[in-house]
């Protein structure tokens, strides 16, 4: 993930088995300014913090991982952070919807995942086993939900092109026939 908090307290991105607060879990938080990687295996959760709070206002990246019991919190060059789930299961089940930013219910979360405010700042990239999630086309619903100040709102990429954004930089990709920074020259 690619994300630029605002506030040092709020859920980036849940998922649960079930909707009773028990159950298999899996939940990335910014917690006092430290971003939290928790997983339930169905036996007791694991508690990943980074090792130093991030910058409010500052584009971060974010790596979590899980294998078996095993979990891997990744941010920016800190050091990376590991941690195992409680008890012997080694798989993940989860059945709900993936919530990013938040989640409808608080009370339908697990009762290990101790948040109940939504994540406050830009969310720019979210990557799972190594596919791009498109934010808004793949949305079930929002609330709540706006842009970040960013050069591609000006949509700076002419002649087609699309502009990707990179923290607070972009690049445009230019279709056949457009070159140079913006799509402006023909070839």
């Amino acid at each position: 993930m690619i994300i630029k908090p605002t506030s040092p307290d709020g859920l980036i991105i849940y998922n649960g088995y079930t909707l009773d607060r028990r159950g298999d879990f899996l939940m990335l938080t910014m917690s006092g300014g430290h971003l939290e990687f928790r997983f339930d295996l169905g036996t007791g959760p694991a508690i990943i913090r980074s090792p130093q709070a991030v910058t409010l206002g500052q584009w971060h990246i974010v790596k979590i991982s899980r294998t078996g019991r095993d979990g891997i919190l990744e941010v920016d060059d800190q050091p990376r952070a590991e941690g195992l789930s409680q008890g012997a299961y080694t798989q993940l089940t989860l059945l709900q919807d993936l919530f990013i930013g938040g989640h409808q219910n608080f009370d339908e979360t697990s009762k290990y995942a101790n948040i109940s405010t939504s994540f406050s700042g830009c969310i720019q990239k979210v990557v799972i086993n190594e596919k791009p999630l498109k934010l808004f086309d793949a949305a079930i619903n929002g609330v709540n939900v706006g842009n970040c100040d960013h050069p591609c709102q000006g949509k700076p990429c002419m002649n087609n092109g699309v502009c990707v954004p990179e923290h607070d930089d972009y690049t445009c990709y230019c279709p056949l026939g457009f070159q140079g920074n913006n799509c402006h020259q023909g070839k």
